[in-house]
């Protein structure tokens, strides 16, 4: 069966406009007592002053302004999670750029980096001294609540939040620029916010599990680069190929739905493949053919890009041929195939657990993901209902696929129940074999072993 769409309605109970994240829903529904409750807000900000734990501003301490590093236009763009096998001239570029646009947390994070790869690389000329203040310049700053929670405030109203920086927890937690802050308390590590936007108060939980910290630079070793993942986001993957393939079975009882990224962006060269995108995701397919036993029913494949469509009941065996009868083109929309696929799931009897894998570049979607992967997690009744399988195919949106994959349940989510396999990783590994890792990784370790 073949239907396509070009807006559909999404039939979830509550509607994508109005789903605020971390279980967000308006306090009161403001109607007669707008006005009051306008006063009170004001009387708020009036009476009890919100301390956001700024310190006093420093001046950045970097290189002179004559000094050129290369940074990309994407880089500088979107400020990808940095992968600690960056090289320094990279990780310090991205330092800088973050800094300059606010984002103190991120900036620490790279000049941290930048530290080590300096330290690791056995620099010592003046790349490492203005390294060194660079990350003293931000490193009061990256410790201040707004700066952990990932958000910039106003010049002048320090209640109006600024700017919101993609892939943070504020971020994940739904947080919008021009949001005013009613009230913000932090006790231990937990963040609760009371927020208005447009005339409706919210509240939101945050959890912030990786406050930043300092390392002892004169102790770190040429190995530290590769022992710091967790700092950049970066998930640790099961890259076993012998391993991945005895447990293939694991896929047996899944429904399963891939939606695949054909637009024009998926024409790209797919690291150093010297394939595109959209050919290299073409030549997995063969690795599906003997995988038909575990989906008797078949698996159902949307292709999308500024509309998309739906194949129900596909065999494996069937699913190249998608790649056949379509080309990159168009925008990314993702929002509309991932919440329908959501809707028919959570409509139907469930009998199964399913796994809904998404194959792009999430250049522009990682915000059309984020709320449907709140709302599944509130719905879902275990981590292994669904899992939800983001496959990286290009760079475009990596700090917020991280983000998906790491931090939802510091943000309130119930269940985990997103696995993100990176490019670098995918290209190793291979798409068959990261949907079976994001099954394997879920599995309860051997009697008497940890799970790493």
């Amino acid at each position: 069966m073949i239907r396509s769409t070009k807006n559909s309605t999404i039939a979830l109970t509550l509607s994508l406009s109005l789903i605020i994240l971390n279980g967000v829903i308006p306090d009161r529904v403001f109607g007669k007592d707008a006005a009051k409750a306008s006063q009170k807000e004001a009387s708020a900000n009036r009476k009890e002053p919100v301390s956001f734990g700024l310190g006093k501003p420093q001046d950045a301490k970097f290189d002179s302004a004559d000094r050129s590093y290369k940074l990309t236009a994407e880089q500088t763009l979107n400020l990808e999670i940095i992968n600690p096998q960056s090289d320094w001239n990279k990780v310090y570029s991205i330092g800088r750029a973050a800094y300059i646009d606010g984002d103190y947390r991120r900036a620490f994070n790279a000049f941290k980096l930048a530290m080590i790869k300096a330290k690791a690389q056995g620099i010592t000329d003046g790349r490492l001294k203005q390294t060194e203040e660079a990350f003293k310049s931000v490193q009061g700053r990256a410790s201040s609540l707004d700066a952990r929670l990932g958000f910039k405030l106003a010049a002048k109203n320090k209640a109006r939040i600024d700017k919101v920086f993609p892939g943070s927890l504020a971020w994940l937690a739904g947080i919008k620029a021009d949001d005013k802050i009613i009230s913000m308390q932090e006790t231990g590590n937990v963040t609760k916010l009371s927020i208005s936007r447009n005339g409706r108060l919210f509240s939101a939980t945050i959890t912030d599990r990786q406050k930043p910290v300092a390392p002892d630079f004169s102790k770190i070793s040429a190995l530290a680069p590769k022992l710091d993942n967790q700092d950049y986001g970066i998930s640790q993957q099961i890259t076993d190929t012998r391993l991945l393939a005895a447990n293939e079975k694991l896929l047996d009882n899944h429904d399963l739905v891939v939606l695949i990224d054909k637009s024009s962006s998926m024409g790209g060269t797919f690291l150093s493949t010297g394939a595109s995108q959209w050919d290299w995701c073409k030549s997995q397919w063969k690795d599906f053919l003997n995988l038909g036993k575990y989906f008797p029913s078949g698996v159902t494949i949307v292709p999308f890009d500024s509309h998309y469509t739906v194949l129900q009941n596909m065999h494996v065996a069937n699913i190249g041929g998608v790649f056949q009868n379509y080309s990159p083109s168009g925008g990314t929309h993702l929002a509309e195939p991932f919440w329908d696929q959501l809707s028919r799931y959570f409509a139907g009897p469930r009998k199964k657990p399913i796994l809904i894998v998404v194959i792009s570049d999430f250049g522009t979607s990682g915000e059309q993901v984020r709320e449907g992967v709140f709302e599944a997690a509130k719905r879902v009744r275990s981590q292994n209902e669904m899992v939800i399988c983001l496959l990286e195919v290009g760079m475009g949106g990596r700090r917020l696929v991280a983000a998906l994959d790491n931090e939802m349940t510091s943000v309130g989510a119930p269940f985990d129940i997103v696995d993100a396999t990176m490019s670098e990783d995918l290209v190793q590994i291979g798409i068959k074999n990261a949907i079976v890792a994001a099954l394997l990784k879920r599995q309860p370790p051997p009697s008497g072993k940890q799970k790493k």
